[in-house]
Order: C-alpha cells, then structure tokens, then sequence
C-alpha cells in the first residue's frame, strides 16, 4: 500500500524529467519574510539539521523538499538524501547535504542574487512525515550591496508564481512578536487567497512575545486576521542553541512543555507535532481530491503536445531522422527559388497591405522614379548660348553665309545623350539593392531552421546578382553609346523645324517687341526661344587692338562679337528646335529600352538561373549533412516536445497502474 504523498513524490519525479513545468502537482508552499524562522521550521519537520544558514538571503532558489518516511530497522533510524532523480547517489551526511545545497545554488544564483531554477532534495528518514513541501527565497524590502536593486520585486513575482494557484496550500511563517498585520507574507498570501482558504499560519518565536501579552491567544481564537485553516505556534532553536548544537529532539521536547506549561488549554493545537498532523493531513486531502483532476489534466497535456508535434513536423519536418536528405535539400533549393520569384512576380500568398514589397517596387522604381527624371530632363540643360555660336561659326568655316547642316548639332546632342548614362546605371543598381532586399527578407520557416543552408542560399543569390548586374551595365551602357553616336534623322516620328517660320518670327519679333514673349508655333514649345538671346550681354568683341600702324595677331580665345546677325539666330532656333525633337525620340527610347534591359538581364535572368545555380554549387552528398543541419532553437524545441510527450505518456502510465491499490 502506498501513501499518497509518496505517489505524489514519484508523481514529481517523472514530471522533474522536463525541463518545463507540465502539470502543477498539489504542494504546500513555504512563504516568510527573513529571519522569519522557515529554515527551523523546515528542520523542526524533517527532526534533522540539514539547511545552510547565515545572514541574509541564505535560500535563493526553489528548494522542492520531498519528504519519504521509512520504518527503522532493527531499531536504528534510518536517513538518506539525494538530489533530484538520482536516488543512486544518496548522501548519508546531513552536513554534507548543507554543502551540496550552497554549491548548487551558488552555481545558478552565485552572489547574493536569486534564480528561479528549482532544486529538488528528497530526504528519506524514520523520523520524517510523507510530505512534500517547497521553501522560497524570503521576502525582503530593500537590496544590500551585491544584489540587483529590485531583488525585493524579483522574490516577489516568484513567491506570486508558486501560490497562485488554487492546490497550493500556503504554508506562512510569520513571528509571533511581530504585528500580524505588518507581516508580508501574510500580505501576499491575501493577495492570491483573500479568504484564507487554503493558508496555514505557523507562528515562530512564541518565547519571545512580552510578558503579560495575550496575543497569541487571541489570534488562536481567531479574533485578529482569521485563517480557515488557523495559526499553529512552534518553538525554533535560537541561534545559541544552534552553535551549541542543541539536538532538534531535545528541542522538541521543550517545545512541548513549553506549551503545557504556558497556553495548557492550547496545547494540544500548538507545536511542530501538531503541525506534521495538520500538513499530513491537508496535503491528503488535498491531493486526493486533486487526482482526479491531474489524471485529466496529464490526458489533455498529452493531446496538447501531440498537436504541437503536428504542427512542428509540418514546419520543420518529422521528428525521426531524415532519411532522403537529397530529397528534402532540393525542397528547399526549390523553396527559396520558387519564394524569391513569387515575391518578385506579387504571386506569394503573405502580400502586405501596409506597403509597396517585391516587384511592385521595381516597377514604381522603373515608371515613377526613373520615368519622372527621364521626362523631366532637359534636353538643353548646360548649354550656353556662347557654345550654340561657337558650333554655328566653327562649323561654317569660311563660308559665313551658307546655311548650316543637320550635321553640325551631332557634337552637342551626343554630350546631351551622354547625360542619360548616370541615371540608366543608377536605376541598375536601385533595381539590384532591390532584389537584394527581396532575398533578405525571405523569411521562410523552411529555410530559416538551417542557418549553413539559408547563408549559402543567400551568398549564391548575391554574388549571381553581382554578375547579372555587371552585363546589365555593360548593355545599358552600349544602348546610350549607340544612341548617342548614331544620329537617325530620318526618324518616322522627327520633324524637321521650319527655317523659313523661324525666320519670319524672328524678322517679326525685331520690329515687334511685344512679340519677345511668344512661343514656338503650334506646337506650344516649353522653352523660349528669345530668352536664348541676350543670355551673354558681356560678351564684347576685343580680340583685335586697334592700331594705325600695324595688325597684331589674335588671341587664342577669340570672343564673340555681341550683335548677333538675323541668320545666326535663325541657325540657332534652328539647332535648338533640333535638339528638343530629337531628344523627344530619344526620351521615349531610352524610358522603353533601359527598364526592358534590367528586366531582362538581371531580373529574368536571376528568376530563372538562381536554381540551376543552388543545384550545381550546393546539391553535392557531402554537403546534404552540414547544409541540413538545424539550428539549435529548432532542435532544442523538437527534443522538449518529444521529451514532454514521453514524460507525460510515463506519468499516465505511472497513474493508471494505481487504479486496483488503495492508497493512505
């Protein structure tokens, strides 16, 4: 026959296996503020001396203390410990149970700072009741030297995380000579039980109340801050009798006459023999009434994890290992190929609804951005009036009253065209970044639990852009020489201007000055064409000294004459109005053709080589091992599931074998 506690102590033990908590087990709980006494107490119950004492926080993690009694043996006691499952290793030495308990919590707490990782320590002891009972860091208002300056708020939160839930019963140890209503722990355990349903006061300190007090049997009676479940009063060794290593059992002892000699008509409620009564008895009753509950609560963990598994191996593949490791690499090749063309073709099922993603971001690159500067771009910008003369004169030689020839603009459309080049390799590399950007924020669950695999896929992305990018300079940048070296001026769509309308307007324009501000005939010209003269007023002619002796030669740099003939304004309009057509043409040309160039070159064609480019550097056998190998969050969550269902489906299995035993 087993007792119940024991059930829930092996019960603990198989849910320990997880490296977290499954399933909240029935305990009772320990709260008090320092130097409170819990550590006597604690010791009072188990009747051994086996806790680390000194000043300050001396318990700075979790202390599950599972407590297993045994019948002595041939009338010797019988005591033994052990740390978490490993009953193999039992400790014999209580003193030596003191060290182990303050190295490990050195070891996760080191300092004076707490930690929430739970020790497990089971004490099996002739002298021991079945219990099983969790001792917390104790509370405490402000920091000392060493400890984080909100440790009094980080205890807080983890006495708060232990009692709150409703099978717990809280265990408040509180000093009988303090005021019940300054006492903290008193305070928080309200705070989660505001009726006192399931708290248990332990008054320490009795013999140190005033003389003359009535006190204790006042709160005995339930008259001040009434629990359901009471106040029991115990004695604790004081700190001489613990450097005088007075025995526990002698203390106990005097425990007991205290009582029947001071509060004989409590007597038989106080002590720490009352209290192993009392806590027996609730953690029976409450355990097995929690049973029930836990067996359920195990069945709906277990479903719980098996869909969680579900789900995992539908992200990240079946738990087992893989098998076709070939196979499952060129799913994801063909993954983050298919992902990275999806994005850029706008096909991909996650589109945002807040913002431009992907290729509708080269295509606002290519129409607004590219396409507003193009159409913005003035044909006419940087040239001066003193270069258009220059061209004019240089051009004609000799031969200053001839008409100039389609011919002698070329020199200046080319400069202009030559202008094109820096914005259409800008838009290359606009495009490029990108692409770019569309490759890093590929955020795929399939590729993202391979860190080798998703930096290679990403690397050889990158470097096939760098090389498509390239060509696409080198086209775009021999479309923009092409159109700047070959002057078609017999284009369907250019029109040549009229010599004979620019000349009438400009004879108008000298008799008429009013007509200064008019523009261009029909067709409504942006620019004006008389704004071009006047532009050099400074320009005099003072290239020839005046001497009545003898000429003198000319400068190098001859400067214009400022009057400017009929016909040299009318090969000026001329050369203008030639350029504007003409680059007009260009314009449409070079919005249709560059955009093509990068769609072509670097677009399409990183879409359809990046596959061809994974399988040929990366799908090799002696890779499949390194790429697929996952990251560690990834196989750290996939062995705590495989792990919890194991632990759940051992602790199921652990219950429905007590069905036919009776328990006590």
């Amino acid at each position: 026959m087993q007792t119940i506690n024991t059930v829930t102590n092996k019960l603990r033990s198989i849910l320990e296996q997880s490296s977290t908590p499954l399933i909240h087990l029935p305990s009772i709980v320990v709260v008090g503020e320092q130097s409170s006494g819990k550590s006597s107490v604690l010791e009072n119950l188990v009747g051994k001396d086996f806790l680390p004492r000194g000043n300050g926080i001396v318990t700075r993690r979790p202390l599950i203390l599972q407590l297993s009694s045994v019948p002595q043996q041939k009338n010797q006691p019988i005591t033994y410990a052990y740390f978490g499952n490993s009953e193999k290793e039992r400790i014999h030495s209580l003193s030596k149970v003191k060290k182990e308990i303050e190295f490990k919590t050195e070891k996760i707490a080191p300092g004076k700072n707490i930690s929430s990782h739970r020790l497990v320590l089971n004490i099996v002891s002739s002298d021991a009741p079945e219990l099983t009972l969790i001792d917390l860091p104790g509370l405490t208002q402000v920091s000392v030297e060493g400890q984080d300056k909100n440790i009094s708020e980080k205890i807080r939160n983890l006495v708060l995380s232990y009692i709150k839930s409703p099978k717990t019963i809280i265990l408040v140890i509180i000093p009988a000579n303090q005021d019940l209503a300054n006492s903290a722990a008193l305070k928080i355990a309200k705070e989660v039980d505001p009726k006192g349903e399931r708290t248990l006061g332990v008054l320490t300190k009795v013999d140190l109340m005033q003389k003359g007090t009535n006190v204790l049997t006042e709160i005995l009676e339930g008259g001040i801050h009434p629990l359901k479940l009471g106040y029991i009063p115990i004695i604790n060794r004081s700190q001489q009798d613990i450097l005088n290593n007075k025995k526990i059992q002698t203390s106990l002892f005097e425990e007991e006459e205290f009582f029947k000699n001071k509060y004989p008509k409590y007597c038989t409620r106080c002590g720490t023999k009352y209290l192993k009564k009392q806590l027996s008895k609730l953690l029976f009753a409450h355990l097995k009434k929690c049973l029930p509950g836990i067996k359920n609560n195990i069945n709906d963990k277990i479903k719980f994890y098996k869909q969680k598994e579900i789900q995992f191996q539908s992200k990240y593949g079946k738990f087992n290992e893989m098998e076709n490791k070939g196979g499952i690499l060129m799913q994801k090749l063909n993954i983050f190929s298919n992902a990275y063309i999806e994005s850029i073709e706008g096909t991909k099922n996650d589109l945002s609804v807040k913002h431009l993603t992907g290729g509708s971001r080269l295509h606002y690159l290519f129409t607004k951005v590219f396409g507003s500067y193009i159409n913005n771009f003035d044909p006419l910008e940087g040239i001066t009036l003193e270069n258009i003369r220059l061209l004019i004169r240089n051009s004609l030689g000799l031969n200053f009253n001839l008409q100039i020839s389609d011919q002698n603009f070329k020199k200046i459309l080319m400069e202009q065209i030559l202008k094109l080049k820096r914005p259409s390799i800008q838009l290359i590399e606009l495009s490029y970044k990108e692409l770019i950007k569309i490759i890093e924020n590929l955020n795929l669950q399939e590729i993202d639990q391979y860190p080798k695999l998703k930096t290679c896929l990403t690397d050889l992305s990158v470097d096939l852009l760098n090389k498509l990018k390239t060509k696409t300079q080198e086209y775009v940048t021999s479309i923009i020489d092409v159109e700047a070296d070959v002057v078609t001026l017999n284009h369907p769509d250019y029109k040549y201007p009229s010599r004979n309308e620019i000349e009438n307007l400009i004879l108008n324009s000298e008799t008429d000055k009013n007509i200064n501000n008019n523009k261009v005939n029909e067709k409504q010209k942006t620019w004006n064409i008389f704004s071009w003269f006047g532009k050099d007023d400074k320009i005099e002619e003072k290239n020839v000294e005046n001497s009545s002796y003898h000429l003198k030669e000319i400068n190098f740099n001859i400067k214009l004459p400022k009057t400017i003939s009929t016909n040299e304004k009318v090969n000026i309009i001329y050369i203008l109005e030639s350029l504007t057509n003409y680059f007009q043409i260009i314009k449409i040309k070079i919005l249709d053709l560059i955009p093509k160039a990068i769609v072509f070159f670097l677009i399409n064609s990183s879409k359809e080589k990046l596959l061809n480019v994974f399988v040929t550097e990366l799908y090799k056998k002696q890779n499949f091992d390194s790429l697929l190998a996952q990251d560690q969050k990834v196989i750290k969550e996939r062995l705590q599931i495989k792990n919890n269902i194991s632990v759940l489906n051992d602790a199921k299995i652990y219950l429905n074998n007590l069905k036919n035993q009776n328990l006590n």
